[in-house]
């Protein structure tokens, strides 16, 4: 009922401002599904609450411009202009099939039913990168204080390619300069299929050479790393004509052992109990995962 949501929305509320102190607020909406939810926690910032149901639904969206709705930009308004849409009024009451007509695909249809209180799954996607990326503090931008936040990015990103039991197949390193209007540097290397630390990070290393004979950076901005490629192990194909000696395989296995053994310290005691190298100190004194606008981390990512 209005009524139960709205007490659970308020415990919720009490409960921030009781364990975590005023400054710390939140929105809440309440809706059919979760579209029509993230629209209303929208509503009313900051520390708002907004129910959409049967008493105000639609006539509340009509009130929203088009760029209000979560999946319309600039460009897509632009294009439901062109179709003589021009409120939010207007694409509600066209047909589902229009509304895939003007988008130029079904997500047009499903916009649209999202929109009519339908609760409609995302389809099951398959994770195709991991990776991590920061902008330094100040007094990290020097390319040797740099270089190290980018091996604790690659260090962490291999742990989590571990952690899903996958491999990858490329790495690539990014890295914009703090001069300038910030000139980049982007390129990757091809690998076999791999997921230690000691793989990631000779990339790595092979990388930071080539960009810092090319950029010739005083200042580094932001760096991020990415793993490509990925694949089960189950998906690896021996190569046929692969020289590598009964040593270097050998030397391999142990990587992998070590990285292994690495996660599990690291998982019993806390997050770089044991690591590679010396950590960068930030004036947060944390390096670890954040919350992104694009990506929720998995609870595990922040004990890596």
């Amino acid at each position: 009922t209005r009524e139960g949501a709205s007490t659970v929305a308020q415990r919720i509320k009490d409960g921030l401002r009781q364990n975590v102190g005023p400054a710390i607020t939140c929105s809440i909406g309440i809706a059919p599904n979760g579209y029509l939810a993230k629209l209303a926690t929208n509503m009313m910032k900051p520390d708002g609450l907004v129910i959409l149901d049967e008493d105000n639904l639609p006539n509340r969206l009509f009130d929203l411009r088009l760029t209000d709705l979560v999946g319309i930009n600039v460009r897509m308004e632009e294009r439901l202009h062109k179709s003589g849409i021009r409120s939010v009024a207007q694409f509600y009451h066209l047909s589902p099939k229009h509304a895939r007509a003007v988008w130029g695909s079904v997500d047009g249809e499903k916009f649209w039913y999202r929109l009519h209180g339908y609760d409609i799954p995302d389809l099951e996607t398959h994770r195709s990168m991991v990776g991590h990326s920061r902008v330094l503090d100040p007094e990290l931008r020097k390319p040797e204080q740099a270089r190290l936040v980018a091996r604790r990015l690659t260090i962490k990103a291999a742990t989590r390619l571990r952690r899903m039991e996958m491999f990858s197949t490329h790495f690539d390193l990014s890295v914009r300069s703090d001069e300038g209007d910030g000139v980049r540097f982007a390129a990757g290397v091809t690998l076999p299929p791999s997921q230690d630390n000691f793989a990631f990070l000779r990339a790595l290393d092979d990388l930071w050479a080539a960009m810092t004979v090319q950029l010739k950076p005083w200042k580094i901005k932001k760096v991020s790393v990415s793993l490509h490629g990925l694949c089960e192990r189950t998906d690896i194909t021996p190569d046929l004509f692969d020289q590598s000696s009964d040593a270097y395989c050998a030397l391999q296995g142990r990587h992998e052992k070590l990285s292994g053994v690495m996660d599990v310290i690291n998982r019993k005691y806390g997050a770089e109990s044991i690591r590679l190298g010396v950590s960068p100190k930030t004036q947060s004194g944390y390096v670890g995962t954040k919350i992104a606008f694009s990506r929720i981390p998995d609870e595990a990512e922040f004990h890596e």
